[in-house]
């Protein structure tokens, strides 16, 4: 009999080369209290002797289970997404369970499809970073009727309250640049910020103004400005910013590091001698920066693979009824200013 031909290694198998019965060779295999040492020792050396895999499709579904946890991101390219990733599968994989990933290319409508599809495939949780334009949380709510816990991450889903969150803690981080910054001599401090649709956005604001007005600094409306990212709109905010204010920053708090690129072209062709001085501070933690003439004087590291297994812990709780589901968390995850 040729390899291809040699039966597959199953409990039904162990049990009748053992003359036990598959309850008692799957009790053995699992350490069952009943099962005596002597009894478990063979079980276990027959099993490994044949290179026995059990069947943990099978044993999810004896379960009720799938054993796989959907996600759901905007973009596969992020790079915060990917840390977060890295953080979920390594708490993930420990504890037996496979994530399947896929990105919504930022679309609503796509997201909506994703969702029936997860919600189809019976996933034990899901993932959720939702999508720019999210504004109708129903295509979630089939999960939480049928007692599929959904927990959002990153981002935080401006219009829902009733709901799981593991999210960066962006009013401190916005404060501890800020204080740092301060700390070091700098009164004129500009922020160039992302998105208004977005919490966290304000929330970085906030924690900005909050540490100007706890040092009694002057906060002005010159000094910070909210862009989409697209150039044009760049452009205009780089001007105004650094050709118009009253008080010429020195230093500056920039939303992430394509956009550091981006205005620093720009901030070079307005004013080299600034663009060559000027104490920046950029939110996200990559390599890239650290290759450039002028590099960021410090990043602000938010913890994505941390919050990745925050996030995991948190559902696997919830799969498990350790937390009921309507028990609704709001975890925030503190990030750290470090050098580039």
């Amino acid at each position: 009999m040729n390899l291809s031909e040699k039966p597959a290694v199953t409990l039904k198998l162990l049990a009748m080369k053992l003359q036990m019965s598959v309850s008692s060779i799957s009790k053995a295999l699992s350490n069952h209290p009943s099962m005596n040492e002597g009894t478990r020792s063979r079980v276990q050396k027959m099993a490994e002797q044949l290179r026995y895999t059990p069947n943990n499709w099978a044993i999810n579904l004896r379960k009720g289970r799938t054993g796989i946890i959907g996600i759901v991101v905007p973009s596969l390219m992020d790079h915060f997404t990917v840390k977060v990733f890295c953080g979920l599968e390594q708490y993930a994989s420990k504890n037996g369970y496979q994530l399947v990933i896929s990105q919504t290319f930022d679309s609503t409508e796509e997201e909506i499809r994703l969702a029936k599809k997860f919600f189809d495939i019976k996933v034990d949780g899901l993932f959720v970073a939702v999508s720019t334009n999210t504004t109708c949380f129903d295509h979630f709510k089939d999960f939480e009727r049928n007692k599929i816990p959904v927990v959002y991450f990153g981002k935080d889903p401006l219009y829902i309250t009733d709901c799981h969150k593991v999210l960066v803690n962006t009013f401190q981080a916005g404060f501890q640049a800020t204080q740092y910054l301060i700390d070091n001599g700098h009164s004129n401090i500009a922020f160039l910020n992302g998105m208004t649709s977005e919490r966290r956005t304000g929330d970085r604001l906030n924690g900005y103004i909050s540490a100007l007005k706890e040092n009694n600094l002057f906060t002005s409306g010159d000094l910070n400005a909210c862009t989409d990212f697209e150039n044009k709109r760049l452009d205009e905010v780089i001007e105004n910013l650094f050709l118009k204010p009253k008080h010429l920053p020195t230093a500056l708090l920039i939303g992430n590091e394509s956009v550091f690129f981006e205005a620093f072209g720009k901030l070079n062709t307005l004013n080299p001698d600034l663009a060559q001085h000027i104490k920046c501070i950029i939110f996200g933690n990559t390599s890239l920066s650290q290759y450039l003439p002028n590099p960021p004087w410090r990043s602000v590291d938010e913890n994505a693979e941390f919050l990745g297994y925050q996030a995991m812990v948190l559902i696997l709780k919830l799969i498990n009824n350790r937390i009921g589901l309507l028990d609704y968390q709001r975890i925030l995850v503190d990030c750290d200013l470090i050098s580039v």
